[in-house]
């Protein structure tokens, strides 16, 4: 005799509640997103995952317009990717190099959404959508068992916790046997981020397959570097406590019109502590006030070239100018590759950038809302020194 919709959520949601963790191979696909990934998911805290494939147009998108895309789909691809429940370990195993983040940082495919092994909205599958029948279905050698769905709210709160449901209906396959979901379609809300991106008709389709319960894949083992790895770490501090861990200069007071060292923004430095080798992200706003309007820089500098740096250094020299006045700066205006994306598009946010090597020593200095101009003379600023004077073009 077939479960009522009832009988079978309450199944599915005790296997949910029962399950310590699976393996299996996870695609997601929608509106020219297309991402595969191998993974161990053991709870909320621990999963590893290894992308077989990872085309975003977003991401592209990002990477055309402002170029601070830290990997792309395709670096990402070279990568094996560990949440332990502390931080994040991202290992390169061709080249040894280990970045070890702080948080979570899986590169989530959709924007806005924890897509990668997240199922447990199954727990409370009977008390948070209303459920509908939607029959069996073949899928290869086997017949699924498909459930229709709607969130009961869009928001619910209980005073110091509050949870939005960001879709409007969804269908999901189960296994009848297991109860676990092998494919889940979905439409995000048209005011949640992915729909705003997707747009509000678009489908979201995510599958599983070779799907293990935890007990059948291998054990979840912590990572530890190699002893040949190089280690990267990343930590969050104040600007002013750069200058004790650099084994470089950093003279953020050139840079007087930011404030870039009074900066109330913390810097982000990812760091070998034995190379002594790394690179360090500040960022700073400009004041609004009546002659300029608000604009945001940012610098990035460093004795190590991050995935990053290596491509903006590419795109730098492929489409930007040298300086006149300081012959090794290197200048560029992302408004024609914005004009080249999106013909007639308001392009005063486009990054306005700078870029200098000294000492082996790589800076990357970029300015949006802002001038070329200001991006020069923030970049001169920077590359110029009484120590070279050789550095400087004579008018």
């Amino acid at each position: 005799m077939t479960e009522s919709v009832v009988e079978f959520a309450r199944r599915v949601s005790a296997a949910s509640q029962q399950r310590i963790g699976f393996a299996a191979t996870q695609s997601i696909e929608s509106s020219g997103l297309s991402v595969i990934a191998d993974i161990h998911k053991h709870d909320e805290r621990r999963i590893q995952l290894t992308y077989r494939s990872y085309e975003s147009p977003w991401m592209s998108l990002e990477e055309t317009l402002s170029g601070h895309v830290e990997f792309t789909g395709e670096e990402l691809c070279e990568l094996t990717l560990q949440l332990d429940g502390k931080g994040t370990w991202i290992v390169n195993p061709s080249t040894h190099v280990v970045i070890r983040k702080t948080g979570s940082r899986l590169f989530e495919p959709l924007p806005g959404l924890s897509a990668l092994g997240e199922i447990s909205f199954l727990d409370t599958l009977t008390h948070d959508y209303l459920l509908r029948d939607l029959g069996e279905h073949p899928k290869g050698e086997m017949t699924t068992r498909r459930l229709g769905l709607k969130p009961k709210r869009s928001y619910r709160s209980r005073l110091l916790s509050a949870t939005s449901f960001p879709f409007r209906s969804a269908s999901i396959d189960f296994d009848p046997e297991t109860a676990f979901p092998t494919q889940i379609v979905f439409y995000p809300s048209e005011d949640s981020p992915a729909g705003a991106i997707l747009g509000p008709n678009a489908a979201v389709t995510i599958a599983y397959s070779e799907i293990k319960r935890l007990e059948d894949a291998p054990a979840f083992r912590p990572f530890e570097p190699s002893a040949d790895a190089q280690v990267f770490r990343e930590s969050v501090l104040p600007v002013s406590e750069l200058v004790d861990r650099l084994p470089f200069d950093l003279p953020l007071e050139r840079l007087s019109p930011w404030n870039l060292a009074e900066s109330q923004r913390p810097a982000v430095l990812t760091f070998d502590e034995t190379a002594k080798r790394g690179y360090v992200s500040i960022q700073a706003d400009r004041p609004h006030d009546d002659d300029q309007g608000r604009a945001h820089l940012s610098l990035l500098v460093g004795n190590y070239v991050s995935r990053n740096m290596a491509r903006r250094r590419t795109t730098l020299s492929e489409h930007g100018t040298a300086d006149e006045q300081i012959k090794d700066v290197t200048l560029l205006d992302r408004t024609p590759l914005w004009e080249e994306q999106f013909p007639g598009i308001d392009a005063h946010q486009a990054p306005k950038e700078g870029f200098f090597e000294r000492d082996g020593v790589f800076w990357f200095l970029s300015i949006t809302g802002g001038t070329l101009e200001e991006a020069a003379e923030a970049t001169r600023s920077l590359a110029s020194s009484p120590a070279a004077p050789s550095d400087i073009v004579s008018p």
